[in-house]
């Protein structure tokens, strides 16, 4: 009765050992016994990416959809594959009926939104996440994901609000800083993006992109040391 916990568990047990392969052939063991096991879908499509072999799952993931189509899970994971193949257009297509066969679904809500953001659809995109928000109440990641896409529509007072709601509620989000950094630098407010740039990069020290921005503060307003220092950590972790 336990087949699919089984498998999937022995998947999540290999994947932990780098052994993809075997992974893989336990994910998909999983889901022959019970199509609708949510976790085994995602896994499968996680280390179908790290092999390569995402391109040919789609027909894949498609057989679940016609033995099945009202379920949600497979449209849901249908969308994860095509977000990953850069495909947003299909990706929302496919979040779209897993939200027409079940409506509170919410990561399904909340990935459809980060598509559009993908896709450069920011409206849309805020819908989702307003959809999100109304289903599992506030949380930071929700509330930074508003910020990007009040950013993409250079509503930055807005995105700046949003991306500070995340940071009170979790003061150790890198991605908030940073997007809030984003909005001072684009009202060309360089000491406060300065402010927020230090956060994100003493919060993850190993991110190049915190340290470019840094650097460019810097520069913008005369700290040229400073900025050199940046750029070369940068550069020493680009390499």
């Amino acid at each position: 009765e336990m087949k699919d916990e089984i498998h999937f568990n022995l998947g999540l047990a290999y994947q932990g050992q780098g052994k993809i392969e075997h992974a893989i052939g336990h994910y998909k063991e999983a889901i022959s016994v019970n199509l609708s096991h949510e976790g085994a879908l995602y896994e499968l499509a996680y280390c179908l990416d790290q092999v390569g072999e995402l391109e040919n799952s789609l027909s894949y993931y498609q057989k679940f959809i016609d033995e099945d189509p009202f379920s949600a899970a497979a449209w849901y994971n249908l969308g994860i594959v095509y977000n990953k193949l850069e495909r947003y257009e299909q990706s929302i297509e496919a979040y779209s009926y897993a939200i027409a066969i079940d409506d509170q679904f919410a990561s399904a809500h909340f990935n459809m939104g980060n598509a559009c953001l993908s896709a450069g659809k920011f409206t849309q995109a805020l819908e989702s996440f307003r959809q999100t928000l109304d289903i599992e109440g506030p949380g930071s990641e929700v509330f930074c994901s508003f910020g990007l896409a009040y950013e993409g529509l250079a509503q930055y007072d807005l995105a700046l609000r949003y991306f500070q709601k995340a940071t009170k509620l979790d003061p150790l989000y890198d991605e908030a800083w940073f997007g809030a950094g984003l909005c001072m630098e684009k009202k060309e407010q360089w000491h406060q993006a300065i402010h927020y740039y230090g956060k994100a990069v003493k919060l993850d020290f190993n991110n190049p992109g915190y340290w470019k921005a840094l650097a460019r503060m810097d520069f913008r307003v005369g700290n040229i040391v400073s900025a050199m220092t940046s750029y070369e950590e940068a550069a020493r972790l680009d390499a």
